[in-house]
């Protein structure tokens, strides 16, 4: 756990860390995203195509 400590006091790694945190989950949050639209889409299309 030491080495752990010393890169939490360590400012650039620990500012690296963030950065890279920050855009996983701004990633994950549009890949959600896209996913969720991609699937209402397909919802929509077969609620026509059975109204049809």
């Amino acid at each position: 756990m030491k080495w752990f400590e010393e890169l939490l006091l360590d400012e650039e790694i620990m500012a690296q860390l963030i950065r890279t945190i920050g855009v996983s989950i701004i990633v994950i949050g549009y890949i959600v995203l896209f996913i969720g639209e991609v699937s209402d889409l397909n919802v929509l299309q077969k609620m026509r195509e059975i109204a049809v």
